[in-house]
């Protein structure tokens, strides 16, 4: 079983243990992480791709599980151009630009220690991630042969990250997280991507 499907289910399981619990402790908020992301097909060898920024913004439920545990579910949508060379020949190339649109579903399972500031790590899946493509300048052919639709979708991503959370009043709170995600694909596309997450939190 691989790691991903192990947290899946460590995340879910903990949530039904806790949920009478949990269900008194509750915070909802904003999120909003730029991000720089980190291409990679497998198939094409004369794809070379440059890392891109892009950001994302979303909302968040987070529901506490004592003092030093916490869930979080977090949908969000991501922005990123994504832009590489396609060699022809050894003498020339050509830049492509994709602007995608992420529709994005993570659930993280967060630690926390100290008391009014705290250092937080987590780790999570992304269950569900897909992109839908606003622009680019492949035509239907060359789509087909590169597997460009293909690689835009994925189930099941790991996720992980640290930062630090500052409780600015009983009832608001703010944190910030550094995290890497690889996207992955089907089977011929990666994108490993580092974001820096500000999240804002409400107290139910």
């Amino acid at each position: 079983m691989k790691l991903k499907t192990i947290v899946f289910f460590l995340i879910i399981f903990t949530a039904i243990l806790s949920a009478n619990d949990s269900a008194r402790h509750q915070y909802i908020g904003l999120k909003f992480a730029p991000t720089l992301n980190f291409y990679k097909n497998h198939i094409q060898n004369n794809l070379q791709y440059d890392r891109q920024s892009g950001f994302q913004i979303g909302v968040f439920r987070e529901f506490n599980l004592g003092k030093l545990t916490s869930i979080m579910m977090e949908p969000s949508f991501e922005y990123t151009s994504n832009q590489f060379y396609y060699q022809y020949n050894r003498d020339s190339s050509r830049l492509i630009t994709d602007k995608i649109l992420f529709i994005e579903l993570p659930f993280y399972l967060r630690f926390k220690l100290g008391d009014k500031i705290k250092f937080i790590t987590d780790i999570g899946v992304n269950i569900f991630t897909g992109g839908v493509v606003l622009s680019n300048e492949f035509n239907e052919e060359q789509e087909r042969a590169l597997n460009i639709r293909n690689r835009y979708q994925g189930l099941l991503k790991l996720t992980y990250g640290a930062g630090m959370s500052y409780d600015i009043s009983p009832r608001l709170k703010w944190s910030v997280m550094l995290r890497h995600f690889d996207r992955g694909g089907r089977d011929n596309f990666s994108s490993n991507q580092v974001s820096l997450n500000s999240f804002i939190f409400f107290k139910l």
